[in-house]
């Protein structure tokens, strides 16, 4: 009896045990749930100041910036509420001070302030923030920041101009280490960032302390003053996606100048830096290049200029320079995957869908072969070293023009109107390839696209696209020629002709986001046998 006692007891707390376990897990699970609910914010700014001075002793401080504005300007209040003005009448973007003044003051300014602040609120019966450490620093913060680089095309360039009337001194200048201050020079205007780095030094600041002290300052007292047009005072403004998607766009936008060539030779001296008349010069030929066309290809001079706005040459030498990070003059232009490199942007236009259906397939470095006498035009007999500004643009130009380009050079009898596809014809019907209405599609494509235009410059390189390995010409062999069709497995790099087939059709269909036929849809290229 004793002993029955005895086992309904332990049942009764294993039972009390296991129910405690079942909500515990519930309600750790729903707690879990709720810290992983994740809310992507472009105003989140992470408080660390404090790692300036060695390792952080709490999580740094995820803020939400627009709620505390939003907060202070129902109180009547503006960002002087937090940001002191230095001595030339900027907002700090340091709390409550201009700069460090050691570990235990910046973290007293932080104490005694926020916290303060939302006692007081708390006091008048107003909804208030944290007043307990871990409320502010939090291991895993709800916010995440989804902030995105403000930009500055030139669209926004020009409509600042004419707010400003054209005085360039307003926002650009250059400091003097001579005199310790800040100068303008007219003619010599240049990207924010040839001076402003990520990081502060002792003599500049860093380009987010230069670009929020004067932007945000500016924006502010236009608006206080009441300016028909002035720019976004909140963090979502400049740094939304979605916000960033509305700001005006001039449709009719005008040529900046800043003494730049409309066209030019991109030199290739190697003994003396560009220039130097007489210098011995690289064996390939100079490029022409049409500078005020390219201006126009891209909403910003940074897509090549990404510091100054001087020649590619002044920082980027044949020997490679401290300037140029030592990045040679050939590798700045030919670098593959960096955007302000000739090629690095021209493959990046390859991945359009009209031109990736083609480029995407094709083995690496194929469509090269024949590209370097697209740009390397021709040698040339006179020195470029000795050649005026004047004389450069004119040669320039007569290269330029020298250049085939895209035409319709093919007729309806080289084109096949139909290929029927029945090297394969198993539990499939044959594929009928509709080959010159696809021909002629890309044809189109091409003409459209002045760079594909010149690089195409023979209308036969389209056939390159499906023949990736056999030369341009109207009679290129077929498929089978070099992909086995009893080949049951992929050896090497060169699948079996099935794999190819499909690599390749499907490839492009994927990669020209073609819906119908669909990459995936067997029957609408062969009918299924019955």
């Amino acid at each position: 009896m004793e002993k029955g006692r005895s086992l309904l007891r332990w049942a009764g707390v294993l039972g009390i045990v296991a129910t405690l376990t079942v909500f515990g897990a519930a309600a750790y699970g729903a707690k879990e749930k709720a810290n992983s609910a994740k809310e992507f914010r472009s105003d989140v700014i992470t408080i660390d100041s404090l790692k300036a001075y060695g390792e952080l002793e709490y999580a740094p401080v995820t803020f939400r910036h627009e709620l505390h504005t939003e907060a202070l300007r129902k109180a009547g209040k503006d960002c002087t509420a937090c940001h002191v003005r230095d001595d030339k009448g900027k907002l700090s973007l340091k709390f409550k001070r201009t700069g460090n003044t050691g570990k235990k003051a910046v973290e007293q300014i932080y104490h005694d302030n926020c916290i303060g602040c939302h006692k007081e609120m708390a006091a008048a019966g107003q909804q208030s923030g944290a007043t307990e450490c871990g409320g502010c620093h939090q291991l895993r913060p709800s916010s995440v920041s989804n902030r995105q680089p403000a930009g500055f095309d030139l669209s926004l360039h020009a409509r600042h101009s004419a707010a400003f009337k054209d005085k360039c001194e307003t926002c650009h200048h250059q400091y003097d280490k001579t005199t310790k201050k800040l100068v303008y020079v007219k003619g010599q205007e240049e990207s924010c960032r040839a001076c402003h780095g990520e990081k502060a030094t002792a003599d500049v600041r860093s380009m987010q302390d230069a670009a929020h002290g004067e932007c945000v300052t500016c924006h502010e007292e236009r608006a206080a003053a009441g300016a028909k047009e002035n720019g976004p005072l909140t963090c979502s403004g400049c740094h939304d996606a979605s916000m960033q998607a509305k700001v005006k766009k001039l449709t009719d936008i005008p040529r900046m100048k800043r003494n730049q060539p409309d066209v030019t030779l991109v030199s290739t001296i190697i003994a003396v830096e560009a220039g130097a008349a007489g210098a011995p010069e690289a064996a390939m030929a100079s490029v022409p290049f049409d500078h005020k066309a390219h201006e126009a290809y891209n909403d910003t001079c940074r897509v090549c200029h990404h510091k100054t706005l001087e020649a590619c040459s002044k920082c980027h030498t044949s020997r490679g320079d401290e300037k140029g990070g030592y990045v040679t003059l050939e590798q700045a232009m030919h670098k593959t995957t960096a955007q302000q490199s000739c090629v690095g942007c021209h493959e990046k236009r390859q991945q359009k869908p009209e031109c990736a259906g083609c480029h995407n397939s094709m083995p690496k470095g194929m469509e090269q072969k024949d590209s370097c006498a697209k740009c390397h035009v021709k040698k040339l007999d006179e020195p470029v070293g000795a050649m005026s500004a004047e004389r450069k643009a004119a040669v320039a130009v007569e290269l330029l023009d020298s250049r085939a380009v895209a035409t319709a050079n093919l007729s309806d009898s080289d084109i096949p109107e139909v290929v029927e596809i029945k090297d394969l014809v198993d539990q499939f019907q044959s594929a009928k390839f509709p080959h010159r209405k696809i021909v002629r599609a890309l044809e189109k494509k091409v003409k459209d696209d002045k760079l594909a235009a010149v690089f195409h410059g023979d209308m036969l390189t389209l056939c390159q696209g499906c023949h990736h390995h056999s030369p341009a010409s109207k009679t290129p062999p077929r498929c089978v020629t070099c992909h086995s069709k009893t080949q049951v497995t992929e050896t090497g790099f060169r699948p079996g002709l099935k794999g190819a087939f499909h690599k390749q059709c499907m490839g492009c269909h994927e990669a020209m986001k073609l819906e119908k036929p669909a990459d995936t849809a067997c029957v609408e290229c062969h009918k299924k046998k019955n």
